[in-house]
């Protein structure tokens, strides 16, 4: 089945979220179509380092670069999860769905690509008769029968206690969100399109709903029947320089993401945590932190920003914050890590990463020497590394049986 001639994906710029979507629309491009991006100026020089066509919003928020003060949607600031997820999901449907209007109105595209937090461009999408297709760049967020809440960092029930306590959850989960139709239903109706019972019904009216991510990570679930995985993207984001490492032992790598999330004291407590090993460590900052900022140790190199893809098969061992990209690409390789989430999908992951017997979680205030007794255990104990190796051959397996892309597109 052929791809399609001219694609519109509609981002946010989620940091580390980014870098998958583009890197699907880059093999859009690459098949000789036409692909646009509509999204944030602070995205712009990623989507010029694919050469596909940049559209900026002109309605919805666009954020002129990643720092802290310029993020219309923090969630490190005391903010419940809920209160940033209602904001992305509805606060701002109304000037995504312009956004998108006016650009179909301004060029025939043929299919729009929607990121699965912007409700308001499938809203847009619809209305401008155009066929959308929801791209999550990680697990989706959405409840699910077998899933728990993602944000809440649980486990799958195993008892009939955990598995009630859990759908409960889904459901207070889904009707907390249900109050978000009354900011969708009049912009429908406005729109000339049908109320919905309940927001997450936008997801049913896609083409399909596609996982950039693996079924063997994930818990258990039942999915929708238009709800597909597709293989983890993890092409390093453009920003992030080739780096040159002389160290010929397995170093432990220390990431805590591509945007603010108030985890400058982590870093330093890490780096004094870790600098009582006699192991080499290398600490990528994502180009939130400049090395500068940080105090120094003989055993660690301190970089802005390079190149995980070519850092992380020489480790042996990885502490970041469960960004999914990191976790993926550490899984890949069999290594065993430690995950400090900070928010968003990273309280998910860090759950998967422990169920699935891979690694260890932690908070930024678990106590330094805790967490130096937990690196040693991972260092230490073969299981964790085992687990990943055989996680990684489940995950490589799926990717050889996967749908092609464009049938899913």
């Amino acid at each position: 089945m052929p791809f399609s001639d001219h694609y519109l994906f509609v981002m946010w710029d989620g940091g580390g979220a980014v870098p998958p979507i583009l890197e699907i629309a880059a093999k859009i491009k690459a098949a000789g179509k036409q692909v646009s991006i509509l999204g944030e100026n602070s995205m712009q020089p990623e989507v010029e380092a694919i050469a596909c066509h940049f559209i900026p919003y002109q309605y919805a928020p666009n954020r002129p670069d990643r720092a802290a003060e310029s993020d219309p949607y923090p969630d490190w600031d005391g903010r419940s999860p809920f209160q940033v997820l209602r904001k992305l999901l509805f606060e701002h449907a109304e000037v995504y769905a312009k956004d998108v209007l006016e650009s179909c109105r301004k060029q025939a595209f043929d299919i729009v690509v929607v990121d699965g937090f912007l409700l308001g461009a499938m809203v847009g999408s619809e209305a401008a008769e155009k066929p959308f297709v929801v791209l999550w760049p990680a697990i989706d967020p959405i409840p699910h029968p077998g899933r728990p809440p993602d944000g809440l960092g649980l486990f799958p029930g195993k008892t009939v206690w955990g598995k009630t306590r859990n759908r409960a959850l889904n459901w207070l989960f889904k009707k907390i969100l249900q109050s978000g139709r009354n900011t969708l239903n009049p912009l429908r109706e406005k729109l000339g399109l049908a109320p919905l019972k309940h927001p997450f019904e936008m997801y049913r009216k896609a083409k399909n709903v596609i996982l950039l991510s693996s079924s063997s990570f994930d818990y258990p679930v039942k999915l929708p029947l238009n709800t597909h995985f597709f293989a983890p993207q993890l092409q390093d984001p453009s920003w992030a320089p080739a780096t040159t490492i002389d160290i010929q032992e397995p170093y432990i790598l220390v990431s805590l993401g591509s945007t603010f999330q108030d985890q400058q004291a982590l870093y330093q407590k890490l780096m004094d945590t870790l600098s009582q090993l006699s192991i080499p460590v290398i600490i990528t900052l994502g180009n939130v932190f400049s090395p500068e900022a940080f105090r120094s140790y003989a055993n660690i190199q301190v970089f802005q920003a390079a190149s995980h893809s070519q850092l992380i098969p020489a480790c042996g061992l990885v502490i970041h914050h469960g960004g999914h990209g990191i976790t993926m690409k550490s899984i890949l390789a069999g290594l065993p890590q430690l995950v400090i989430p900070l928010g968003r999908d990273q309280f998910g992951n860090a759950a998967r990463i422990v169920y699935h017997g891979i690694g260890l979680r932690a908070t930024p205030k678990t106590p330094a020497g805790r967490l130096l007794k937990m690196i040693r255990t991972l260092l230490s104990q073969e299981k964790f590394g085992q687990s990943a190796q055989q996680m990684s051959q489940k995950i490589k397996q799926e990717i050889r049986q996967q749908s092609p892309l464009a049938e899913l597109l």
